[in-house]
């Protein structure tokens, strides 16, 4: 993560030291940034320097590039919840919503789901990936998607959408932990075999279990998890079954 010996700016810290920066709240963003520039500063001077308590104390604002401090020090902040400048558009219009995004508005995405996408299920899956593509946390663009409609919309996709949104999903762990509850309808396994029906890319086993394990792996459970979902396939995919002449 260093840049010369003398560390990242902010900016390039987020956009490139961290995976899934601004799924983080802004005030572990900035304490990450400190811990990494004390860190470079250490290895020139080798003095103790105090942790960035005092950064979890104000409470911030998110927003594209550096977070808006809205209270002075002493106040509470839960890490839990937040603020952020939110866009208040019309959430019908992918189009506008992927250009609010591209100017650095920040998206409800949760009020998305429960207003818009819960009744309104995306269609255009060029848009969908046009929107992952651009926004800073797909992951919670995939959350606020439902199962059914991400399923349809890997099934039903052309190849290359469906490739983008399935490699998005196993990225993000989306509907992960809930796979096997979730039964026919589960993007995450929808997403494994969707990558194995159009990735050229992967010839070997080990590729897929690449992908699937995620930043903390067990390879072994991944494995297991690997052969539970193509047992799956083979009752739930018939029709998503390609065979060579």
């Amino acid at each position: 993560l260093e840049n010369d010996g003398v560390g990242m700016d902010f900016p390039d810290f987020v956009s490139f030291g961290l995976n899934r920066a601004y799924d983080a709240p802004p005030s572990l963003r900035i304490a990450a940034w400190c811990c990494h520039m004390r860190s470079v500063a250490k290895k020139g001077s080798g003095r103790n320097m105090d942790f960035p308590e005092s950064i979890f104390h104000p409470i911030l604002v998110d927003q594209c590039g550096f977070p808006l401090q809205l209270e002075d020090a002493g106040a509470s902040n839960n890490l839990a919840e937040g603020h952020a400048f939110s866009w208040g558009g019309d959430y019908t219009r992918m189009r506008e919503i992927i250009d609010a995004v591209k100017h650095g508005h920040s998206v409800d995405w949760t009020d998305v789901r429960d207003r818009c996408w819960k009744f309104e299920p995306v269609q255009d899956s060029s848009l969908l990936v046009e929107l992952l593509s651009v926004c800073a946390s797909p992951g919670k663009v995939l959350d606020a998607l439902t199962k059914d409609n991400l399923c349809n919309l890997l099934k039903k996709s052309n190849p290359a959408d469906s490739l983008k949104i399935a490699q998005e999903i196993l990225r993000n762990q989306t509907y992960r932990k809930s796979a096997e509850a979730d039964s026919f309808l589960s993007p995450y396994r929808t997403a494994v075999w969707m990558s194995i029906v159009h990735d050229p890319e992967l010839k070997q086993p080990a590729q897929m279990i690449e992908q699937m394990s995620g930043p903390s792996p067990n390879k072994l459970d991944v494995v297991v998890e690997l052969v539970h979902i193509l047992r799956w396939a083979s009752t739930c995919m018939q029709d998503m079954v390609i065979c060579e002449h």
